[in-house]
């Protein structure tokens, strides 16, 4: 049988030889398509890593240390191109960007722009399909190459004001967001374009937390044989600040995305020492393998949206909350002069929508705009219009105003309800003002407070009069009943300073402590059965929790304490049974996994790629104490027990030490903390730990953000 793939790769090795032997150029029988140029890079020494007085650098960069590259190598002179990946592995960019979990709008397609959407494990199977000795470099390599002799900030200077990068490099504030041809910047001094900006390069290091050069190997280093949570990339890209070009930055992706590509070394010997080396590759050698074909292999497409927002003259207008819904999974990049794009992957194709709603927001100058939007809708330009300024206020049942309710306002159409839009609380006398709602659209307003019954009121807002909606009155009535008793351990001893929590149905769950005689009372209780649940941590680490129904206006309720199932280890990375785990296509809960099955990030719905192997099982039962970490994505991670997260900077934070605003390292990107919160009472069940394949205890949570164990 005819193998293509075999071929591809003898012509390329036969080309290799010919080099090899002092040739300087393949014959053109051997190879008519795309050209391969690697540059020679000497042996020698340099510091590798920046010093503490080097301006924007991270802690990762250092220690600076001196390291030795003891055989000269060959490197890419140009980020491997589309041209030359479709001639090696028979894909275009667009097919690459179809497998990928984050789908963004493409930034530059064409034979000239650097092939991006390409994972670590793709970028390593394209060398080995070279055949031979070409790889990855190692980051000491790419350093090295990068710096040329140098050791200032970049290799043409330290440029403290980045006055000059704009010679050297595409970047955030020149790039117009968007990839360009390799190339077109001036090189550095061993020959190589692109270094810094346009795409961030693959490295073949593990990227191992604490990942900085405490223990880094001085000779030829290869970085960490184990563990990691994704790979090294390096150069900064067209999306990044300045500060990500320097040669000393670093920086970690887990998956390939639009501003990841990669470029390769040739670690052979050369006869002569030649100083530029030129490979042919084959034209379309092998079959290329159609998006249709691609189709049954990979996850349904995801949805790219992107545009432009105008205020009312037709400018470009900044400063504008976006949303899409229903759904709140939509990833937004933000631009200059008014420009956005968003992308979301659904589960699978039965969960598209059939319409979404794009919403945009400028309170300050209350204008707002809603339009329904299909899924390939990739050019939007959207102009604001003055928006519905909706205000009322929230009452008891005697019509006082019912201080710092909370107002929660969902959009709703005739295909779904419940599309969270925004949320806000009342003044000290009940009262809010809502600016910049889109006028056509049904709202719902949701209002609660503590001691008080939830309730919900819906306007219209179609033929409001000069865009107000005034008058809306929210009616909370005030819970009437108490629940109180005693509560005790199972030898009847009274517990003293425990926390109970009365929930139910209808009810907002009401927090009280005992006293020095064990008793309790809650108030604030509404009509209808009441769960009573108590709960406190011993010195041991152990829980001891207790629980009864009753009724609303119960007396002598006594709640028994009894001792919850032996705690996992200390600093074990555990979450909830109610977890899901993104199995094949489906969200499994954690409980129901099982040893060997490749899983993606820890979910409740969200799709993600496969992230390793599960290759051990820890299972836990007891009372535990749970974090809530609420994203401003709108999704959340539950914990349990101690946990580490990683922030934007590398560094690893506890989970005790979480606070608001803080933005959390994930494999896609970063995301920011919008709330952590403890729950009032422990999760009372089974907690499971999992241990990925060559993850070293690394879990991805929600959102993909990376957690480990102390």
């Amino acid at each position: 049988m005819f193998d293509s793939g075999r071929l591809r790769c003898a012509v390329v090795m036969a080309t290799v030889a010919m080099l090899a032997a002092g040739c300087g150029r393949a014959p053109e029988s051997e190879g008519d398509g795309p050209k391969m140029e690697f540059v020679r890079i000497p042996a020698g020494r340099f510091q590798m890593g920046s010093p503490p007085s080097e301006k924007d650098r991270d802690d990762n960069e250092g220690p600076a240390h001196e390291v030795r590259i003891t055989k000269p190598f060959y490197m890419g002179k140009y980020e491997v191109t589309q041209a030359q990946w479709k001639a090696v592995m028979g894909t275009t960019v667009s097919q690459q960007r179809e497998k990928t979990t984050l789908p963004w709008l493409l930034k530059g397609e064409g034979s000239k722009y650097p092939i991006h959407y390409v994972s670590w494990n793709e970028a390593v199977e394209f060398c080995k399909r070279l055949g031979g000795k070409f790889r990855l470099p190692t980051e000491a390599e790419w350093e090295y190459a990068c710096r040329a002799g140098s050791q200032t900030r970049f290799y043409y200077g330290d440029d403290p004001n980045y006055s000059e990068l704009d010679l050297h490099a595409w970047y955030e504030d020149n790039s117009n967001e968007r990839i360009h041809p390799v190339g077109r910047k001036k090189p550095n001094a061993r020959g190589l374009y692109d270094m810094y900006g346009n795409i961030s390069e693959w490295c073949s290091d593990r990227y191992v937390v604490p990942n900085n050069y405490e223990n880094a190997g001085s000779v030829n280093p290869t970085g960490p044989a184990s563990g990691g949570m994704g790979r090294v990339r390096r150069g900064g890209s067209w999306l990044e600040e300045p500060r990500n070009c320097r040669s000393a930055d670093r920086n970690l992706c887990g998956a390939g995305t639009d501003f990841v590509g990669f470029r390769v070394v040739f670690a052979g010997k050369v006869r002569h020492g030649k100083e530029v080396l030129e490979i042919a590759l084959p034209e379309n050698a092998g079959r290329v393998v159609t998006a249709q074909e691609q189709e049954r292999e990979i996850r349904p497409r995801g949805l790219a949206i992107g545009g432009v927002v105008r205020d009312e003259a037709g400018i470009p207008i900044d400063g504008i909350e976006k949303q899409i819904l229903p759904t709140g999974d939509w990833l937004f990049r933000k631009y200059a002069e008014g420009r956005f794009e968003a992308c979301w992957h659904p589960p699978n194709s039965s969960a598209r929508m059939q319409g979404y709603h794009f919403v945009a927001r400028h309170k300050e100058r209350n204008l707002a705009v809603g339009m329904e939007i299909e899924e390939d809708a990739n050019a939007l330009d959207v102009t604001l219009k003055p928006g519905v300024i909706l205000s009322g206020q929230v009452v008891d049942g005697d019509g006082k105003g019912i201080e710092k309710a909370r107002v929660v306002i969902n959009l709703q159409t005739s295909n779904w309800s419940g599309g969270f839009l925004t949320w806000l609380d009342a003044d000290a006398e009940g009262r809010f003002e809502i600016k910049a709602l889109p006028l056509g659209y049904e709202y719902s307003l949701l209002a609660r407070k503590l001691h008080y019954r939830p309730s919900r009121t819906e306007v219209r807002s179609e033929d409001v009069r000069d865009n107000r909606m005034d008058g809306v009155s929210i009616v909370l009535p005030r819970g009437r009943f108490s629940v109180s008793g005693v509560v005790v351990y199972a030898d009847g001893k009274p517990v003293p300073d425990v926390w109970v929590y009365c929930t139910g149905e209808d009810q907002v769950g009401i927090n009280s402590r005992t006293d020095a005689d064990g008793k309790f009372k809650a108030d604030g209780i509404f009509e209808g059965q009441v769960e009573v649940i108590a709960n406190i941590k011993g010195s041991d680490g152990r829980w001891s929790s207790g629980g009864i129904n009753t009724q609303a206006g119960a007396t002598n309720v006594r709640v028994v304490l009894g001792t919850g199932g032996t705690p996992p280890p200390k600093g074990r990375a555990c979450f909830p049974s109610e977890t899901g785990v993104w199995v094949n296509g489906a969200v499994v809960p954690i409980s129901k996994v099982v040893r060997g099955r490749a899983v993606g990030k820890l979910t409740r719905a969200v799709p993600a790629a496969p992230f390793g192997h599960v290759q051990q099982i820890e299972e836990h039962e007891g009372a535990f104490e749970c974090r809530d970490i609420l994203l401003d994505t709108g999704n959340r991670i539950s914990v349990v027990d101690a946990h580490c997260f990683m922030l934007d900077s590398g560094k690893w934070i506890a989970a005790q030490d979480l606070r608001d605003c803080l933005r959390l390292k994930t494999i896609d990107g970063t995301v920011a903390i919008k709330s952590v919160t403890i729950r009032p009472t422990p999760y009372v069940g089974k907690v499971y730990n999992l241990k990925i394949s060559n993850s070293e205890r690394y879990m991805v949570g929600k959102d993909g953000v990376i957690v480990r164990d102390y």
